[in-house]
């Protein structure tokens, strides 16, 4: 008929899902097939009352309004699919778009609103109370899901905990306090598993969704090799937005640090390494790396590198890791000795590097190399893992006869470079072998034996040593790290000469060397400004020497800042073995000791041996300031006089340097003239004690 309307009708199915006292949970179909999570929840009758009353009072509302004393209710519809872009309010009908919803889902209670539903009051108590019913709601829909009573899907759950922040989600957050939980320990946030409906907590959750075009470094493959708690990354993706918006609000963080992700790459390319080998996914592997750690810094130490007859990854950057032992670098290199082998690896020959996909996987290749992950096979690299098998100690280190043939080995080596014109690469921390066992080179010294133009003076020093080792410990351990004799060490066929420019090339040192002894005491620049105020505890005994050299030393300077604390530069200074014993020393002791300080001062004591620096961060000039070696150069008798005609005594005496002459001439001194013997003045003038004089 004409001007009549025909009636559409909407129905819809629901189906209950969960029901206790004061909590429901549906599953409401619309037509359209829409499908939503319907919370529904009672507010308290007690609350009410008192939220009721306070606003009849204080926000003006009608008496009539009591009638919801006993019968409010609020609802929440969250989608199964999809999440809403927007949330909103309503009260039997539709509030305005502007006020806005505390969570993204549709929010229905029996609001006190104006008239024309575009304004809302949160502060009036009736709605306080209907948004705190919200929550409450909310929270216990997610707390039955966790146990296991309501079978909230994924989505939906997640919807029901993003709450705004930070005007709403305090709401929420008190809701799980006043049920005893606390909101970043609820497990309601999906992750991959094997077993279906595997949920965690904010405070455990981990998410990481991997590179776009990744292929066995994923999220899926991360958690197969058992790393649990990685959130499923097929939630809509506006949902994970939301739960790392969430996870910052209550404190805490779901993305993984690099060196987690780390971690992770290890794990599963130890599991990858006691599965089958596929030659494929080893290439597509490191290819996903490069794209996840481009610099690959993250990952050294890690075991990921597969490699040849071996049952486990080795670790990446490791000084014994190896593409390839036939590389032109390396094809002349002798083989390494015996004991070692353990210690270098090779990436695993089976790798598709070519093939299917070559070009990303020729990228994974190269990018082990650029990273420094994996090394090229050549002298270089061979020699540092030579140097650390010298270093190793404890459950890690090698037998001595490995270890000597690994240093000779190693000098082999660098004689070869040189003698091709090459330059020999200079080993980290090299240790040699000493009197008292294996020791750093830059501790050690020559002992006897040893050919070249310092060979007198190993001699000297040996004789030294042995004559007095037994005055002291220190005297003791410095004895401990002489050279054993060149024949011990070279064997039968390395040549002497080129064991002895390695070792001087790795700072073992001809003649006695100054022991940096540990000094941290504070001086006030006031004392340093007046030598005579100088006080250092534990060197009681050099203090008159200190304080004197120090009021006559020609780089002192005043600093600037009297009351404040100065302190050593290098935190030490430098003594001589034996200075501390000289009064025990004999004649002979002497006149050796004379001898090796001679030679140190002319040829090998760095500047630091004598003069040390004082500092304090506003101040880095600070002053120089002489060490205790330097004092006792300064005022000690240590240097040997012949005696004049006549003298009370004959033949040697030992004079200060204040007192001493130097004869440089060509001719031989006047007999009235005591000089330092001939003997010691072939040792080159000291002109760098002159000063300390």
């Amino acid at each position: 008929m004409a001007g009549k309307t025909r009636g559409k009708t909407y129905d819809r199915q629901v189906e209950v899902l969960h029901q206790t006292r004061g909590l429901k949970v549906q599953l409401v179909t619309l037509r359209r097939r829409m499908r939503l999570i319907v919370v529904c929840g009672k507010v308290d009758p007690d609350r009410a009352r008192e939220a009721l009353t306070a606003s009849i009072k204080k926000s003006g509302m009608r008496r009539d309004w009591m009638a919801w004393e006993k019968k409010a209710e609020v609802r929440v519809a969250v989608p199964v699919a999809d999440p809403l872009r927007e949330g909103r309010l309503y009260t039997f009908l539709p509030m305005g778009e502007q006020i806005p919803a505390p969570l993204r889902g549709f929010v229905h209670a029996p609001f006190f609103a104006e008239m024309n539903r575009r304004s809302f009051n949160e502060a009036v108590p009736w709605n306080g109370l209907l948004l705190d019913t919200v929550a409450e709601t909310c929270a216990r829909a997610v707390l039955a899901t966790a146990e296991g009573r309501a079978p909230v899907p994924a989505g939906a759950l997640v919807d029901l905990m993003c709450w705004r922040s930070p005007t709403a989600l305090p709401r929420l957050t008190s809701a799980f306090q006043r049920l005893g939980h606390g909101i970043a320990q609820v497990p309601f946030i999906p992750v991959i598993a094997t077993a279906s409906g595997t949920r965690t907590s904010l405070h455990r959750a981990v998410l990481w969704e991997g590179k776009e075009h990744a292929t066995a470094f994923t999220p899926h493959a991360v958690a197969a090799s058992g790393v649990t708690d990685l959130l499923d990354p097929q939630l809509h993706s506006v949902r994970l937005r939301w739960l790392v918006s969430l996870a910052r609000s209550v404190g805490t963080r779901l993305e993984p640090p690099p060196e987690r992700l780390a971690s992770w790459a290890e794990r599963l390319a130890e599991a990858a390494a006691s599965a089958p080998f596929d030659p494929g996914w080893w290439a597509d592997f490191y290819y996903d790396l490069s794209q996840e750690f481009p610099d690959g810094s993250d990952l050294t130490g890690k075991r990921i590198v597969l490699t040849s007859g071996s049952a486990s990854p080795a670790p990446a950057g490791g000084e014994g890791v190896f593409f390839d032992r036939e590389s032109p670098r390396g094809g002349s290199l002798p083989a390494l000795p015996d004991g070692l082998s353990g210690r270098l690896h090779f990436v695993h020959e089976g790798i598709a590097w070519t093939g299917k996909g070559r070009k990303r996987r020729a990228q994974g290749r190269t990018w082990l190399r650029t990273a420094g992950l994996v090394h090229e096979y050549g002298a270089d690299r061979v020699l540092e893992v030579v140097a650390a098998a010298l270093r190793a100690d404890g459950e890690g280190g090698v037998e001595d006869g490995v270890r000597l043939a690994c240093l000779r080995y190693a000098c082999a080596v660098s004689h070869a470079l040189e003698t091709e014109g090459r330059r020999a690469p200079q080993l980290k921390d090299l240790r040699v072998p000493t009197r008292g066992g294996w020791q750093e080179a830059s501790r050690a010294m020559f002992g006897p034996g040893w050919p070249g133009e310092h060979s007198s003076i190993d001699d000297t020093l040996t004789r030294f040593l042995e004559r007095v080792r037994g005055l002291s410990s220190v005297l003791t351990q410095t004895e401990q790290r002489l050279l054993p004799r060149p024949e011990e060490l070279c064997g039968d066929t390395l040549p002497v000469e080129a064991m002895g420019r390695f070792l001087e090339r790795h700072g073992v040192a001809h003649g006695l060397r100054p022991r940096h002894e540990v000094f941290r005491t504070e001086v006030r620049g006031q004392d340093l400004n007046w030598p005579a105020r100088f006080w250092v505890p534990n060197r009681r005994d050099l203090l008159l020497q200190w304080r004197t050299t120090a009021e006559r030393w020609p780089n002192r300077r005043r600093v600037g800042y009297l009351k404040v604390a100065y302190h050593s530069r290098a935190r030490s200074a430098d003594v001589l073995p034996g200075q501390d014993d000289y009064a025990a020393f004999g004649e002979e002791d002497r006149r050796l000791y004379a001898e090796l300080i001679v030679h140190g001062l002319a040829f090998s004591w760095p500047d630091s041996a004598l003069e040390m620096h004082f500092v304090r961060h506003t101040d880095s000039a600070g002053t120089p300031w002489p060490t205790p070696l330097a004092a006792f150069l300064a005022h000690a008798p240590w240097i040997p006089q012949t005696t004049v005609p006549g003298a009370p005594a004959e033949g040697i005496v030992f004079a200060t340097a204040g007192r001493t002459w130097w004869w440089q001439g060509a001719q031989s001194p006047p007999p009235f003239l005591g000089v330092v013997p001939a003997t010691l003045r072939s040792r080159r003038s000291p002109s760098s004690w002159h000063a300390s004089a």
